[in-house]
């Protein structure tokens, strides 16, 4: 990681928490797309002053770096068609993963991608069973290698923050911390992280 975009944003001193970030979380063998994606995450967690200090929330940018794990997804037309899924509407990504949670049986992802701009809160699917991973939400682009990193979340999870909230997504409407984020956590995530090559997260249930 250069430094060079912190520095070209007036970030530099914030430059070695961001290096330390992606040089401990990024994992090694990541393809450069998902390795652009944690370097974006990691300038953002580098910059946002919540630190999870005093019970309070912490930055969703962190805990995705720190939790997550990068997936890929099948946004293809014949492989959501095989799996018998219908691609949702553009950007009603956490709409779409709920209903696929929901109608499914899929595991709801949420945490940030990596498309048509280097980094936006998304949400997808994946089917632990098959060990796929799928994407209603974006379209597939001839120009574009797509990255995710995100979080799996249990069903009761998603619908009870749903039913509080009134809306869909996590990371956007609750204000998480580490204790409340490893009871919400799926226990397919840590067979995704070591799949990725990653230490497992200890109070996944």
């Amino acid at each position: 990681m250069s430094g060079d975009t912190i520095i070209g944003h007036g970030l530099g001193a914030r430059a070695k928490d961001a290096r330390a970030l992606f040089e401990r979380y990024c994992p090694n063998g990541a393809e450069d797309e998902t390795r652009a994606l944690y370097e974006y995450l990691c300038l953002l967690a580098a910059m946002d002053h919540r630190d999870g200090s005093d019970g309070r929330a912490e930055s969703p940018y962190r805990l995705v770096i720190e939790y997550g794990t990068p997936f890929t997804c099948d946004n293809s037309d014949a492989g959501l068609a095989a799996a018998g899924l219908a691609r949702g509407q553009r950007r009603e990504c956490a709409k779409n993963a709920w209903r696929a949670m929901s109608d499914h049986r899929l595991v709801y992802v949420e945490g940030y991608g990596r498309n048509l701009i280097p980094g936006t809160w998304h949400a997808w699917n994946h089917d632990p069973v098959g060990c796929r991973s799928f994407d209603l939400t974006w379209r597939p682009d001839p120009d574009t290698t797509p990255a995710w990193i995100g979080i799996p979340f249990t069903t009761a999870a998603v619908t009870a923050t749903s039913g509080h909230t009134g809306r869909y997504g996590l990371l956007p409407e609750v204000a998480l911390t580490r204790d409340r984020l490893h009871d919400m956590i799926h226990p397919c995530l840590n067979d995704l992280r070591a799949a990725n090559g990653q230490p497992p997260i200890g109070q996944t249930r």
